[in-house]
């Protein structure tokens, strides 16, 4: 009788402490969160990328230099580039991956109009320049809603996906 009871009380013990504990993440939850920590990362250059534009700018304007602009620019393309290597096997994660490249190929032109704009002077590059930069927020919300569409899709919740990093969402609100 003691055994039985034992047994039974150590049995509901453990059912206990099973549903206190965090649910374990499903292989698709795994390897959702692998392309996102790469997707999220490249958003993230691009990011910075923008972030830094305003000294860069001043910067080249006044020595007439744009060389940082021009590496700029290349870690945009090969951050733009490696996107195509990433596996996205599903509708939501082609559509966070779009988004990712969207995002990215427009920061990159933001900084091809401005870097064409300083070293050649002509109006049309600064129109483009502005054009795309106008853009910047509705490609960060758009990447942003992508984002949670695909961690949904993989079984996340909000409160999860309230967790995962939202570098670009504070950088973003902050210009």
């Amino acid at each position: 009788m003691k055994r039985s009871l034992a047994m039974v009380l150590a049995l509901a013990l453990a059912f206990t402490l099973t549903a206190c504990g965090e649910s374990a993440e499903t292989d698709p939850q795994i390897a959702a969160k692998e392309l996102d920590s790469q997707v999220w990362a490249v958003v993230t250059t691009a990011s910075d990328q923008l972030q830094a534009l305003d000294d860069v700018v001043a910067d080249a304007a006044d020595r007439g230099d744009t060389d940082v602009l021009g590496v700029m620019i290349a870690v945009l393309q090969s951050s733009q580039d490696s996107l195509d290597s990433f596996d996205a096997d599903t509708q939501p994660a082609i559509l966070y991956v779009g988004a990712a490249r969207a995002y990215t190929a427009n920061a990159r032109v933001v900084c091809e109009a401005i870097k064409d704009y300083i070293d050649g002077g002509e109006a049309s590059d600064y129109d483009k320049f502005q054009e795309y930069l106008g853009k910047v927020n509705d490609l960060t919300d758009n990447a942003v809603e992508k984002r949670k569409s695909f961690l949904v899709d993989v079984g996340f919740s909000e409160s999860e996906i309230a967790d995962f990093p939202t570098e670009i969402r504070n950088n973003a609100t902050e210009k």
